[in-house]
């Protein structure tokens, strides 16, 4: 059976590798990217994948966004206001994660998996950094969807996003926080590929045991399904 799936974030980098990982599984997922205006769909028409402009993050209001997302199986939140203004990065990674997560429940779709950030909870981790801000909105955002207990979320928390080819493989979710526990100012590499994150949200929907959990990603040597399955 085929899942209908609404990947709401597109044009981004971790969402378009997503999307173009779909793109070869139609015979699995129905894919409609949601993208902010049309002058962003010509990607999607050459991956054979339908676009969607219907849901604005920040303007399109609760009932809006709930009655365009009825009928599909899950929804993937992986947009960001990519550092434009504390304003925008509360509307987008903050209330914009918590407004859509409302209407996935509104809209009785099956799975809502939230892309995040690396120990987003852990306030000592991030505060004295340049992205203060973004993590502020991320731990809020992880904070409020993981307590509604009527809502089946999944939080990816990738580690440094990097343009790299993929490797098809991260460390064991279940070890990553206590090494980043010991990474120092000096060392901190803690990175991922965008597309092996891809990869893991794929994985992530293709297991319900991954419902209700934070999923820290970090490059590894683990196949990322085998990682994912045994979560």
């Amino acid at each position: 059976m085929v899942s209908k799936i609404a990947v709401i974030g597109a044009n981004g980098k971790v969402a378009t590798q997503l999307v173009q990982k779909l793109a070869n599984l139609k015979t699995e997922f129905e894919t409609i990217a949601f993208i902010r205006d049309s002058s962003q769909g010509s990607k999607f028409d050459q991956l054979g994948i339908k676009y969607s402009t219907k849901i604005d993050i920040i303007e399109s209001n609760l009932e809006k966004i709930a009655n365009t997302l009825k009928g599909f199986d899950a929804v993937v939140f992986s947009a960001g206001a990519g550092g434009k203004g504390l304003d925008k990065t509360f509307a987008v990674d903050l209330d914009g994660a918590v407004k859509v997560s409302e209407a996935v429940k509104l809209a009785k779709v099956k799975r809502f998996l939230l892309v995040s950030a690396l120990k987003s909870q852990d306030r000592e981790f991030w505060w004295n950094t340049p992205l203060r801000s973004y993590f502020i909105a991320k731990k809020y955002a992880d904070e409020i969807i993981s307590r509604d207990e009527d809502l089946n979320w999944t939080i990816l928390q990738p580690g440094h996003l990097k343009d790299e080819n993929d490797t098809g493989k991260i460390e064991d979710p279940l070890r990553v926080n206590s090494i980043a526990n010991k990474i120092s100012k000096e060392n901190h590499d803690i990175s991922i590929p965008r597309s092996d994150v891809a990869q893991a949200i794929i994985e992530s929907l293709r297991n319900e045991s991954t419902i209700k959990k934070f999923i820290p990603l970090i490059r590894g040597e683990i196949d990322i399904k085998e990682a994912i399955g045994k979560i």
